[in-house]
């Protein structure tokens, strides 16, 4: 795919393959229709002249086009009163490590989690966005390489727990986003696996279930950055993959002081684990 079609494409899938909307071709017809084009300009004319989505789609696709000036383009709306166009900025320009977009990339952890705050939008009716992408966040932050950003992401972890007690009841109104805050924490103490805090989790008030899962996701982002894996299909991969299971149980005797019977343990728990979890989810 040509790269300027794939910018294109991804600034769609941003909105419309979270939920928000219809598919992603659909309404890149119908925005091409509307605005005459798909080209850098016309995108540079929506986010002068646009409102809503159309704009936020413009300055996604700006961000992310790596063309010189998107940029400058982008920068000012990390500062926008409209939270969505200060996240869509600060997401795309966190994919290029920019400096100005890590303050405010850090308050997204934790910008909205309660549901607090949020006036530009209804939260209720945007929410699925936001927590996907807060998602998105953590992941930029541990690929930073700063370990100074573990602090916050260890008050996120805290903080996504104590929210996820809250929405624990079926009657509450956002009982449907417990997924949401079981994924971002796996994301959080992935990220902080990547830059090699294993000590981040000590302190963290959670059940056992919840901190032996997000052990497991620390040591699999530690391997991401020193190995290299990638994992697509993680319980599939720990079932079959026998060199897999043996680097984490080294690490867990090297780092956490757990006999080799122990760190098998860790592993085996995480599959009744994430069973329940599953079950706690449906």
């Amino acid at each position: 795919m040509p790269q300027w079609l794939d910018y294109i494409n991804r600034a769609f899938q941003v909105f419309y393959d979270s939920g928000m909307g219809g598919g992603a071709e659909e309404a890149i017809e119908t925005f091409a229709s509307r605005w005459g084009g798909l080209d850098l300009e016309t995108f540079s004319h929506v986010l002068e002249v646009g409102e809503g989505q159309d704009k936020l789609i413009a300055l996604f696709a700006l961000g992310s086009s790596g063309q010189p000036g998107a940029r400058a383009r982008t920068l000012p709306f990390l500062h926008s009163q409209v939270r969505m166009e200060r996240w869509a900025s600060a997401l795309c320009l966190g994919e290029v490590k920019e400096e100005q977009a890590l303050p405010v990339l850090q308050e997204m952890l934790q910008e909205g989690l309660f549901g607090q705050g949020v006036q530009d939008v209804s939260m209720e009716d945007n929410a699925m966005w936001y927590e996907l992408h807060r998602r998105r966040v953590a992941s930029l932050l541990g690929g930073w390489g700063t370990p100074s950003l573990v602090p916050v992401l260890h008050q996120a972890l805290q903080a996504s727990w104590e929210r996820e007690q809250q929405v624990r009841d079926p009657l509450h109104s956002w009982s449907w986003s417990l997924a949401h805050y079981h994924n971002f924490q796996d994301s959080l103490s992935f990220a902080m696996g990547k830059l090699g805090a294993f000590g981040a989790l000590f302190g963290v008030e959670m059940p056992p279930t919840h901190l032996n899962m997000a052990l497991i996701y620390l040591v699999l982002g530690y391997f991401h950055n020193s190995k290299k894996h990638g994992y697509h299909n993680l319980i599939g991969q720990l079932m079959t993959d026998k060199a897999l299971r043996q680097d984490i149980v080294q690490v867990l005797e090297q780092r956490f002081g757990l006999s080799s019977t122990g760190g098998v343990g860790v592993i085996e728990r995480y599959f009744d684990d994430y069973i329940a979890r599953k079950d706690e989810e449906r």
